[in-house]
């Protein structure tokens, strides 16, 4: 079993057919993968973003919280309670994607 790097709560945004929402998610980095979860008690996880397929995690405005992370087929639109734990989910992801980046090459 692979360690879990970083855990936490984002919210994840999606749409439906009133419009866009955030679901209140549990995020942990595991390997490879970001996983998400309805609760940190769950073990089968909703889904998840492969950063195998990672292209670029960017902040949406310096004045809120929210983080779009890209991959080849899809991006991803999350948001942390704070200005520092947005800071601490994108510097977690770009290191993980460092490390795996290279293990993969």
């Amino acid at each position: 079993m692979l360690m879990r790097i970083l855990e936490g709560w984002l919210e994840k945004s999606s749409f439906s057919l009133f419009g866009k929402k955030w679901d209140n998610l549990f995020f942990h980095l595991e390997g490879d993968k970001l996983c998400y979860y309805h609760s940190e008690l769950d073990f089968e996880h909703l889904g998840y973003i492969d950063l195998r397929k990672f292209v670029e995690i960017k902040d949406v405005d310096d004045n809120i919280t929210e983080l779009e992370i890209f991959t080849t087929d899809k991006k991803y639109v999350v948001r942390a309670k704070s200005k520092r734990d947005k800071t601490r989910w994108k510097k977690g992801i770009q290191v993980c994607y460092i490390y795996y980046g290279c293990m993969l090459k």
